[in-house]
C-alpha cells in the first residue's frame, strides 16, 4: 500500500497548505491587540485572512470546552485581562464589532472571526454563547 505521502507526490491525492500567518508581523490593529492581550495567556496567535477574516489559532482552541471558558473569563493563565480596558475575550469581540465561530483550516481547529454590519449581532458567536 502506497503512503499518503506517495500518494500526493504521484497527483492522487492532493493537500495544499495555506500559510496563515505571515512573514512579517501582525499590522492588523485587531489581531496585534489580541496578540499582545491575550496570546501569550493562551498560547494562541491571531492572524488576518487574505478573504478578511480573522484567525485564531493554537492548542487551547481544539478543547472548545476551554476556548468557551477563556471567551468570558476576566483572567487566564495569571493574566488580568481587566486593566487592558476590557472585561474579556468576549468583550473584546463585542468592541471590535466582530462574531466568532469555530472551524477547521489546513486540518487544524482554528476560532474565526469576522466583522459584523449590525452592530446588534457584534459579539454573536456559532456554536459559542453569545457575548
Amino acid at each position: 500500500m502506497d503512503k499518503f505521502s506517495e500518494l500526493i507526490a504521484k497527483g492522487v491525492a492532493a493537500f495544499e497548505y495555506k500559510p496563515v500567518a505571515g512573514s512579517m508581523p501582525e499590522q492588523c490593529p485587531i489581531c496585534r491587540a489580541y496578540n499582545n492581550l491575550f496570546g501569550a495567556a493562551t498560547d494562541t496567535h491571531m492572524s488576518h485572512l487574505d478573504d478578511g477574516r480573522i484567525v485564531i489559532t493554537g492548542h487551547i482552541i481544539s478543547s472548545k470546552e476551554k476556548f468557551d471558558q477563556f471567551l468570558y473569563a476576566s483572567m487566564w493563565g495569571g493574566v488580568q485581562f481587566r486593566h487592558s480596558g476590557y472585561w474579556s475575550f468576549s468583550d473584546f469581540i463585542f468592541k471590535n464589532k466582530l462574531r466568532g465561530r469555530y472551524e477547521v483550516l489546513n486540518g487544524d481547529d482554528v476560532y474565526i472571526l469576522t466583522p459584523v454590519e449590525d452592530e446588534s449581532q457584534a459579539g454573536n458567536a456559532t456554536n459559542t454563547a453569545t457575548a
